[in-house]
């Protein structure tokens, strides 16, 4: 193994598939952070989360979010006075042993990869890129779709340059590297966008057609993550799974019509349950309701299952969090990566709050709180507070105290960002927890490889 080089080099995996946060977390509609106070507040739809006045919010989450340009609040959820059921026991999974010295089985290695613009526009990008890809022996590349210069995506379509993306799929397949056409959007659930995400994999195809074998595109990918739509945690839930899996079920028809293979990329726990509820996610198409991963799978010919950990084992590693979808994709006939990420993703701060609300403003005022406001028509400011000062700064800034719920924050869980990213851990570690997957997966015909997120992250933890 070279220096800093992928730790499975020798072999490849014989398969006989096709050629193939974290916390969720609800970005709210509108943030606003007062500096230097420890005072930060966001806007929110108390519809999204089945809710019609404050009188019923009994519990919720948000997260403090550390970002380098400045700490931001989000809302995760608010729950109502409704007492959920208990969360069903866990299912059982399929036992995690710590190989000791087993062989390291190969897999393929694959890519994302977002920067598409600048490396069709600077050549000598374009050059470091392609070496790096031969050099670590990448055979998957997930390439963003960027529009055309001079173009704009609308509802789900991309205008992209095919005669620009040629050259570029030319080298990597010169290198032994096989590309899908990626996209994605959280809106791409909604109806509106169907039909130019489908004009899209019709451009596709169309460029496949209409260009040399070593130009053309393996698939399309679709990297969308529906949950990140704050309808997802509140009574939209079902919709826009159903709408997801719909969409999903319509790229294949229209992919795999034009000899298109079709991923998606899914995280780890739409095989679990709400947090909270236990409900588990399902999803209803074409009249049958069943768990959103047996959607996706009829649709796909393979996954990338984010299962960002940077630790293999323990009840939380990444093993676990893939096991269940390699078990599925086993049955199903459908290949899966385990994603590894390797971007910079910042510290967080989980505030959990429970109970009766208090009305005003706590007389206790050194301390962490956390306050709705009723802005009216269903509209609310969530605000987090932090210390005396923060909270005589919110009681400047509202007009009328007595609009404000608040909660006793209490302590954070905090969990830190390489936790989840080998960002700041560097590349031995990276490479061992590579290798465990791998020995642990590597002799299961479920099983792809890795796909590391993404390029510039990568390739930046390797140079360090």
């Amino acid at each position: 193994m070279g220096e800093h080089g992928f730790p499975f080099e020798e072999g490849r995996l014989r398969h006989s598939l096709a050629m193939t946060v974290v916390t969720m977390m609800v970005a709210a509609s509108s943030l606003d952070a007062q500096a230097p106070t420890p005072l930060f507040s966001v806007n929110a739809e108390l519809g999204d989360y089945g809710l019609t006045d404050l009188s019923s919010v009994m519990r919720g989450r948000i997260s403090l979010v550390h970002d380098p340009a400045g700490d931001r609040i989000q809302l995760n959820f608010v729950r109502s006075t409704e007492v959920p059921p208990p969360p069903p026991p866990p299912a059982p999974q399929e036992a995690i042993e710590r190989p000791s010295e087993a062989p390291i089985e190969s897999g393929l290695k694959a890519l994302w990869v977002w920067n598409t613009a600048d490396l069709i526009r600077d050549s000598a990008e374009r050059d470091v890129f392609l070496t790096f890809v031969e050099t670590q022996g990448i055979e998957r590349i997930f390439l963003y779709l960027a529009s055309a210069e001079g173009e704009r995506p609308s509802a789900g379509y991309i205008p992209f340059d095919g005669s620009a993306l040629a050259p570029l799929l030319a080298a990597l397949h010169a290198r032994g590297a096989l590309t899908y056409a990626l996209d994605g959007d959280p809106n791409y659930v909604r109806e509106e966008n169907r039909e130019g995400i489908l004009r899209t994999v019709r451009r596709v195809a169309e460029h496949n057609r209409t260009h040399e074998p070593e130009e053309r595109f393996l698939g399309v990918r679709y990297d969308v993550e529906p949950y990140l739509l704050p309808g997802f945690q509140g009574p939209q839930r079902g919709q826009i799974l159903g709408d997801y899996v719909s969409m999903l079920a319509d790229v294949a028809e229209e992919a795999h019509a034009a000899g298109l293979l079709v991923g998606a990329d899914v995280p780890f726990w739409f095989d679990g349950g709400d947090e909270e509820t236990g409900e588990p996610f399902e999803a209803e198409l074409n009249g049958e309701r069943r768990p959103v991963l047996e959607h996706v799978m009829a649709a796909v010919d393979d996954m990338a299952i984010m299962a960002y950990r940077t630790d293999a084992y323990g009840p939380s590693g990444s093993l676990v969090r893939a096991a269940g979808e390699i078990a599925l994709g086993r049955r199903a006939g459908v290949g899966v990566f385990v994603g590894v990420e390797t971007t910079r993703l910042y510290d967080e701060e989980l505030y959990t709050f429970r109970g009766e609300a208090r009305v005003g403003l706590p007389t206790l005022r050194d301390a962490a709180w956390v306050f709705l406001e009723d802005r009216g028509d269903g509209r609310v400011r969530v605000w987090f507070a932090n210390g005396e000062e923060a909270v005589a700064t919110l009681e400047r800034q509202t007009p009328d105290v007595e609009a404000l719920r608040y909660w006793f924050a209490g302590g954070p869980v905090s969990p830190p960002g390489d936790w989840l990213s080998f960002y700041s851990l560097g590349a031995d570690a990276m490479e061992t927890v590579a290798g465990q997957i791998v020995r642990q997966f590597g002799d299961d015909p479920a099983f792809l490889g890795l796909a590391f997120h993404d390029y510039r992250g990568l390739s930046a933890l390797l140079e360090r």
